[in-house]
């Protein structure tokens, strides 16, 4: 017989938390867009991201080479957006300030 893996989890606990984050991603969005304020929401939506992966997707069961795959595509991700913000904050910021 085959083992099988089992995986259990706490979705409304988890969906709780991703709401929570949600809500205070939008206060701090609400309070400032200094550079800490944007820093803070882009490392919530990186735990809710991670919360997502992991309990929804079922990442943390998968085999290592799906594993490997994700983060691979979330690096090039990363050095996506690291390469387009200066430009997006270039071009908006000096439409805010004309």
């Amino acid at each position: 017989m085959s083992e099988t893996t089992e995986h259990r989890s706490n979705y409304f606990m988890v969906f709780g938390i991703l709401v929570a984050a949600l809500a205070i991603s939008l206060a701090l969005a609400a309070v400032s867009t200094g550079p800490i304020v944007v820093a803070a929401i882009f490392a919530i939506a990186t735990v809710k991201a991670y919360l997502v992966l992991t309990h929804f997707i079922h990442l943390n069961v998968e085999p290592r080479f799906i594993k490997v795959l994700v983060i691979g595509l979330l690096a090039v991700l990363t050095v996506l957006y690291i390469g387009l913000v200066p430009d997006i904050v270039w071009v908006f910021g000096r439409m805010e300030g004309a």
